[in-house]
């Protein structure tokens, strides 16, 4: 199977295999990231940044308005750093090192994605959870958004969100337009919430890559458990707003029998399976958490292609292979818009923070009597703001926490730093009309972006932002 062409997309430049130079390019940064996990040292790094440019040069045509913007303000970083001083030779390597590791990182998730897309599994998990009763369906609906975030990424919202529709306006002619319209609204802001749960606790979430990447001394294991139990307290909040809104319906007014949640359990296994592998690796190899990732993401997403071939056609390893030769790796190139803002995000994160004079700062904290939690607070209020205005947290968390910690005479744990990037994180996916994931969902189900966050998500956002603020003031 040949990949899709649109008249809208420009001409890739081909090798004689056919797999696009972008993908190709994709593919040598993950092998110079690969060889720079295992020690190569500093000669990947020098091959990293300028295949970073290569692929965007490649793609240029095709990037979103915000990478592109994002990847001139990169060479603009650079001469403001360089005119202020603070420029150095460490500190581009540091800099292009994250890029390129960050940007490995996305590209393995490709390989992930492709084989959710074309699995029955995921699609038989995906009927289920939206063919539930009334007062269960939010809940499976709110939980099968993280799991299939883990997943699929934005990929989860964008099958979740096409079944919801779909059923919806089947449905609209026996159920009126006042009850589809608020099926859709409840069962959308579930997909939405459960999603904006990921950077919390996932693995595979970028955000974690940033905050372990930023932060070499800590360990996922150490972030997971709170991540865990405040994603749990964000979907009690919104399960407990959406019973407010809405409460539930008679007993009675339930009709047909739910469909069994047991093809659930399969996906269970696969979001337990991913970073238990990965955890094994990364013990038995030594290495972190994230590059076990970066090793076994592309070995289980193979692995489970070939798992879906296997008993449904003829020579199911020549099947996989081209399915991997036509189909995945093509594919990679086409998250140029998500490599641009996180390779670029990433990169003017780690130079500016240098610019910021740490000294200073903690003089003026200590001028103004500010303790940790002030500071805490004060940070989400950062990060939350920027990204009402459209600018992506990669960048804002970045350079939080790579400040905050260093800050003299703060004593700003690095876990509590990190716990705080997270939150802030889910915040934003939950909230800002900028977010790729409400405007995936908003495109899907026709309604504008600014909507569902700010009207229908509004309650929620506000509820959320004032318990947040106080439960960092006392973290702190």
């Amino acid at each position: 199977m040949a990949p899709d062409h649109h008249p809208s997309r420009p001409p890739d430049i081909e090798l004689p295999t056919g797999l696009p130079l972008s993908a190709m390019t994709m593919l040598a940064l993950v092998a110079a990231t690969l060889a720079w996990i295992f020690g190569a040292g500093a000669w990947s790094a020098a091959l990293g940044g300028p295949l970073i440019l290569l692929f965007m040069g490649l793609e240029w045509k095709r990037l979103a308005r915000v990478a592109k913007v994002l990847a001139l303000a990169s060479g603009a970083v650079v001469i403001l750093v360089a005119g202020l001083g603070k420029l150095t030779l460490a500190g581009l390597v540091e800099a292009t090192d994250r890029a390129m590791f960050l940007t490995a990182f996305v590209t393995v998730l490709g390989f992930l994605q492709s084989a959710a897309r074309s699995s029955p599994m995921i699609r038989r998990c995906g009927h289920v959870l939206v063919h539930q009763p009334p007062g269960r369906r939010y809940l499976v609906l709110t939980s099968g958004g993280a799991l299939f975030g883990m997943l699929l990424n934005l990929g989860g919202v964008n099958l979740l969100a096409n079944i919801v529709q779909q059923g919806v306006e089947a449905n609209r002619p026996t159920a009126g337009d006042r009850i589809a319209d608020i099926r859709l609204k409840r069962m959308s802001l579930a997909i939405l919430r459960g999603f904006a749960t990921v950077p919390m606790w996932s693995p595979v979430a970028v955000t974690l890559v940033i905050l372990l990447s930023s932060m070499p001394d800590l360990k996922w294991a150490q972030i997971a458990p709170y991540g865990i139990c405040l994603s749990l307290a964000y979907l009690g909040l919104g399960w407990a707003v959406d019973r407010l809104t809405y409460p539930a319906p008679s007993r009675g007014a339930a009709s047909g029998r739910p469909e069994p949640l047991t093809p659930l359990l399969n996906l269970v296994v696969l979001a337990v399976a991913l970073p238990g592998g990965a955890l094994a690796v990364s013990s038995l190899l030594s290495i972190s958490l994230i590059s076990g990732l970066v090793l076994i993401v592309p070995v289980f997403s193979i692995l489970w292609i070939f798992l879906q071939m296997r008993g449904t056609v003829d020579r199911p390893l020549a099947r996989t292979w081209g399915r991997l030769r036509h189909v995945t790796l093509p594919s990679l190139s086409e998250m140029h818009s998500e490599i641009g803002i996180f390779a670029a995000s990433s990169f003017i994160g780690v130079l500016l923070a240098p610019v910021v004079d740490v000294e200073a700062t903690g003089e003026w904290i200590r001028a103004i009597g500010l303790n940790s939690g002030s500071i805490l607070m004060l940070a989400f209020w950062f990060i939350a703001g920027l990204g009402m205005l459209g600018l992506n947290p990669i960048l804002t968390v970045t350079i939080a926490v790579e400040v905050l910690p260093h800050i003299p005479d703060l004593d700003m744990d690095p876990l509590t730093v990190a716990i705080m990037a997270t939150c802030s994180w889910a915040w934003i996916v939950n909230s800002g009309p900028f977010a790729a994931s409400t405007r995936m969902l908003g495109r899907i189900i026709g309604h504008e972006p600014g909507e569902i966050a700010m009207r229908w998500n509004g309650s929620y956002c506000v509820a959320l932002f004032v318990l947040l603020s106080a439960g960092l003031l006392a973290f702190g």
